[in-house]
């Protein structure tokens, strides 16, 4: 079992490319929120995610490692509900043609 989803791996190349072309199509506007901790992006990552993804925000969570959440599990809440407030419920809203206001978000910043 394990060989065959080791193996698996070789042959993931046009799954991959169909990623990649989701990703620069149709996934590319999407609001985006990056939830990283200060001391686990050795590979930058979340700076990756900016350059990718034009509508993203970026949450480092300052002393911690690779379980934000469980560093700073209240910020990161907050984080969330005031992402999915502005972005995602405020466009689902704007699509109905409805208005709802919104609290200024809590610990975002624009992502690189």
């Amino acid at each position: 079992m394990t060989l065959r989803i080791l193996g698996s791996g070789v042959n993931s190349d046009p799954w991959m490319e169909g990623v990649q072309r989701a990703i620069e199509t149709t996934l590319k506007d999407l609001p985006v929120l990056t939830v990283f901790g200060q001391l686990n992006d050795p590979f930058k990552w979340q700076a990756r995610y900016g350059r990718t993804f034009p509508n993203s925000r970026a949450l480092t969570v300052s002393r911690s490692n690779h379980f934000p959440f469980a560093d700073d599990p209240e910020l990161v809440a907050t984080t969330i509900a005031s992402w999915w407030r502005e972005l995602v419920a405020a466009a689902d809203d704007r699509q109905r043609g409805e208005h709802r206001e919104v609290d200024p978000p809590t610990g975002l910043t624009a992502a690189p």
